[in-house]
């Protein structure tokens, strides 16, 4: 089974690229801090890839130093650098992923503002709309009111149902 969970903060900028077919691709690192045996915090920095959904989601409302949850799996990859060496590297395919967005940590984005005004909006058309499918409570009366049928409403032909 290849699975790693990792819980830190975001530790480098994040950068977004596209595909040649359109696919969002999302780089950053987690900064992972741990106390070893002898008391002192020592710090991990693990490279992540995330992919569409997940990368443009991250892109839009994380930041370097904001607490993030990912899910992934590791990923080993190789290439070739400038002096002609071979390099190795390691990360994590990200494939779910939490981001904590609280007011102390997240900045007012225009893109958070537009969320939030829309999430406002829909909870506004959510209430209304659920108040207009209460059934109205009419007080009973044995009385037939005979101007609530339409118009058009041929009283020879019977019973209106």
């Amino acid at each position: 089974m290849n699975r790693v969970i990792l819980s830190g903060e975001i530790g480098s900028d994040i950068v977004l690229k596209k595909t040649a077919t359109g696919q969002s691709l999302c780089n950053f690192s987690i900064e992972v801090k741990e106390k070893g045996k002898d008391g002192q915090e020592h710090k991990s920095f693990f490279d992540c890839t995330a992919w569409g959904e997940n990368a443009e989601h991250i892109n839009q409302y994380g930041f370097r130093g904001q607490h993030i949850a990912v899910d992934g799996k590791l990923q080993k990859s190789s290439y070739t650098n400038k002096e002609n060496q071979k390099v190795y590297k390691t990360s994590v395919y990200v494939m779910d992923v939490e981001l904590a967005l609280n007011n102390a940590t997240m900045p007012q984005t225009q893109a958070y503002q537009q969320q939030a005004s829309q999430q406002q909006s829909q909870q506004t058309y959510q209430s209304q709309q659920q108040k207009m499918q209460q059934p109205q409570t009419v007080p009973f009366t044995n009385q037939v009111n005979y101007q609530s049928y339409p118009e058009h409403y041929d009283n020879d032909e019977g019973m209106p149902f």
